[in-house]
């Protein structure tokens, strides 16, 4: 197996670990819409009620932009392009003792 094969191998496992992580977030999706529109439906000024509108909205939200950026990610990783093999060759190289950070090259 070439390091070629090795990598995309890697990244596609890494992508379908990403695809069922985005489906484990979506499963989530039902029951933060159904409190999101039970505080929106009755949405008395009351400034407890309004607290929840703000938090459902904002985990309504957060959710949504995990889901995408986690497909994003997904389809980034299964096509295993030049980008993939440059992060996975950088990775290798700090592992090997070419660490670039100064701090770890100071004299003790």
């Amino acid at each position: 197996m070439s390091r070629k094969d090795l990598v995309a191998l890697i990244a596609r496992s890494f992508a379908v670990y990403l695809t069922i992580l985005a489906v484990w977030d979506a499963s989530y999706l039902a029951e933060v819409f159904y409190s999101a529109w039970h505080y929106l439906r009755e949405s008395p000024p009351l400034r407890e009620h309004q607290y929840w509108i703000a938090y459902y909205r904002l985990r309504t939200v957060l959710s949504c932009l995990r889901i995408i950026g986690a497909m994003m990610a997904a389809r980034f990783f299964w096509n295993a392009g030049p980008g993939v093999e440059k992060l996975f060759a950088s990775a290798s190289r700090g592992q090997a003792g070419l660490n670039p950070n100064p701090v770890n090259n100071l004299p003790l």
